[in-house]
């Protein structure tokens, strides 16, 4: 009825949680840069879909982070 265990591994993990305080420039900074990642997400997105869609293939990593540069030349 009861099962003899050997060779358990136990994994214990430790989370630390940090608080922002940030000033009213940084919010508007930290703002803007959630914005920016948000739109290029949904962007990539969209472009996977549309090529899984078109090809039925979609792009990968490599593919995609190459059309950086042409979407915005500050990146």
């Amino acid at each position: 009825m009861y099962a003899i265990l050997t060779n358990i591994s136990i994994v214990l993990r430790r989370t630390f949680k940090y608080r922002l305080y940030p000033t009213k420039d940084q919010v508007h900074i930290l703002a803007y840069c959630l914005t920016t990642c948000r739109y290029l997400y949904n962007e990539m997105l969209e472009d996977r879909k549309n090529a899984y869609d078109r090809c039925g293939r979609g792009l990968n990593y490599n593919e995609q982070a190459g059309q950086l540069k042409y979407l915005n030349p500050g990146i």
